[in-house]
């Protein structure tokens, strides 16, 4: 059964999916970012590629004492063997027993986490797009880092 019958008001849409799908491409890459467009385009589920953006975004204290966001920066996860620094763009969001770190294996809590969470990156869609060699591999990826339905 739909969630709302054939005379949906204008602006409004039955799902995301639908919303998406209302947008030109121009305006899917502006609104998701290109790399979280070409994931929705690919299969991803929108609310789970926005929602790991929630995570992934960092607050930066202005000169006023104000708070802004700040853009998206990489993890640095560890060091390459020449010793520069290793860095990927992840987010700990979904990472929790009920997400998709429940599916990643142990979970533990530390620090002043309030759920456990695993030990396991999670990817962002910007990484994974710019790792995969292809859609093939890239679609792999998605699947396995929880963003595909």
């Amino acid at each position: 059964m739909p969630l709302y019958d054939s005379d949906t008001p204008d602006g409004f849409f039955r799902d995301p999916i639908d919303y998406f799908d209302s947008l030109g491409e121009a305006q899917q890459d502006r609104v998701f970012t290109k790399a979280g467009a070409w994931a929705i385009r690919n299969g991803a589920d929108p609310a789970k590629v926005v929602n790991a953006r929630r995570g992934a975004l960092s607050s930066v204290k202005r000169d006023d004492g104000t708070f802004s966001l700040a853009r998206l920066r990489p993890t640095n996860i560890g060091v390459k063997a020449n010793g520069t620094p290793l860095t990927v763009y992840a987010t700990p969001e979904g990472t929790t027993s009920r997400g998709w770190g429940a599916t990643q294996g142990r979970l533990v809590k530390t620090g002043n986490d309030r759920y456990r969470r695993t030990r396991a990156i999670r990817l962002m869609p910007e990484q994974i797009v710019q790792m995969s060699q292809d859609v093939e591999h890239a679609r792999s990826l998605l699947r396995k880092y929880g963003y595909l339905v």
